[in-house]
């Protein structure tokens, strides 16, 4: 038998049935073993903490990634410290997956604002004012060119999420096979993908035209500084509700989960984490408020007239430093995942059939 008949079998037996079998595991065969510990991962008898103490007892070393899974999400610290160490362990790699997307998604950026103002430029020299269609067109432009960015920046986080599970799976991650995943999920990867875009969009709208009614309501109060403040609470209110969501894009690549199942299974396993989200949003925003003021902000007090070279400077930082910020949202959301999600857990029962001569001390 394989393992996926174990599993099935398995998945049909109640707690207690599954309890009793595993309490002969020496009699079992690698492939039983490995299909009951699944088994008992998914139904949360047994956690991660408890394969970690028994390795010690038996002097077994574990799979690096074994020792990441039994990371509880107990603090806040220590999920950024391992976030962080993840990042620096994997430097290298997170970079070069993060450069191709970043310049390709800021020269979009950048191709859609000239676009934009070529297309004021011509409406205001032949009317003088900006016509409906004109406007639809600088619309449109405007929405795809961001939601093409985001669809590569998605593609980042989608190799990044891959580089995740290919360390739960105790594989050595690399380059190419971060990008595998997309390639074999790329229908629901482009739905979710579009539809968190939409979400986003939907949620910075409404913040933006709860502000727009605060200035009308109230104006003066408004150009005190309180409506930049309001902008901001409103703004980050509404990504924070969203990435609420952000989970479904390694749900759909690493588990296979459809594009449905990913959005509600993201909302489960990012209840009550509010305050990780948070830092994760606030350290990449503030992260790239602190790049683009580097970058554009302190060549002007250098340069009274900023050279040809110095613009080619002040690009270059930018991406650069937007290239070292970005992963580490990318890999704490990724983290986040496989670090809650209890399901797939095949490289735990490999290693759990490793250690099956000391079944009674496990069950």
């Amino acid at each position: 038998m394989q393992i996926d008949d174990f599993l099935r079998e398995y998945e049909s037996k109640s707690d207690e049935e599954l309890l009793r079998v595993a309490h002969d595991i020496d009699q079992l065969t690698p492939e039983a073993r490995t299909a009951i510990y699944s088994e008992l991962s998914r139904r949360g008898l047994k956690e991660s903490s408890a394969l970690v103490a028994l390795a010690a007892e038996c002097r077994v070393e574990l799979p690096p990634v074994v020792k990441t899974l039994s990371i509880r999400l107990s603090s806040t610290n220590e999920y950024l410290v391992e976030v962080t160490r993840i990042y620096r362990k994997h430097f290298w790699l997170f970079l070069i997956v993060t450069v191709p997307t970043v310049v390709a998604s800021s020269e979009l950026i950048l191709y859609g604002r000239n676009q934009i103002q070529q297309v004021k430029f011509e409406a205001l020299s032949r009317t003088r004012t900006i016509d409906n269609h004109s406007l639809y067109s600088i619309y449109a432009i405007f929405f795809a060119t961001y939601l093409a960015s985001w669809l590569l920046t998605s593609a980042t986080y989608g190799a990044t999420a891959s580089v995740l599970g290919q360390l739960k799976r105790g594989e050595q991650p690399g380059f190419i096979r971060s990008f595998v995943e997309l390639r074999s999920k790329p229908w629901n990867f482009l739905k979710t993908s579009i539809l968190l875009f939409a979400f986003m969009s939907f949620g910075l709208g409404l913040s933006n035209f709860l502000v727009g009614l605060l200035y009308i309501m109230a104006f003066r109060l408004m150009l005190s500084g309180l409506g930049w403040v309001l902008s901001f609470v409103l703004g980050f209110g509404a990504m924070l509700v969203v990435s609420r969501f952000a989970l479904a894009i390694p749900a759909v690549l690493l588990d296979g989960c459809s594009v449905q199942k990913a959005l509600f299974l993201s909302d489960e396993l990012t209840e009550g984490k509010w305050s990780y989200l948070a830092i994760l949003l606030s350290k990449s925003i503030i992260g790239g408020f602190v790049v683009g003021l580097l970058a554009f902000r302190v060549p002007r007090l250098i340069w009274n007239e900023i050279p040809l070279s110095g613009l080619y400077f002040m690009r270059g930082a930018f991406l650069i430093g937007l290239t070292l910020v970005e992963p580490f949202m990318f890999i704490g959301f990724s983290l986040m995942y496989v670090t809650a999600r209890k399901s797939n857990s095949l490289q735990e029962g490999q290693t759990f059939a490793a250690l099956s001569t000391y079944p009674r001390q496990f069950v």
